[in-house]
């Protein structure tokens, strides 16, 4: 499961999750969200811990379009 997948089922906007995960800055998350830029190891924790396992360091190397465009789906 992606962030913004987590955050759209949860109802959770940007600023509300990194208030609650202990993240700093609410516009990075946007970021993450976007897939723009990637979460370094110790917000990666704080996501895996927030989600309780949903969302984990692998759903932010690849994106499901990546994969399928890779696997030639």
């Amino acid at each position: 499961m992606t962030l913004d997948e987590y955050l759209k089922k949860h109802e959770l906007s940007d600023a509300e999750f990194a208030r609650q995960s202990g993240i700093n800055l609410r516009k990075i998350v946007g970021d993450w969200r976007r897939g723009t830029r990637r979460p370094g190891a110790e917000n990666m924790r704080k996501i895996l811990v927030f989600t309780s396992g949903r969302v984990t360091p692998n759903d932010f190397i690849l994106s499901k379009d990546m994969i399928q465009r890779y696997l030639g789906q």
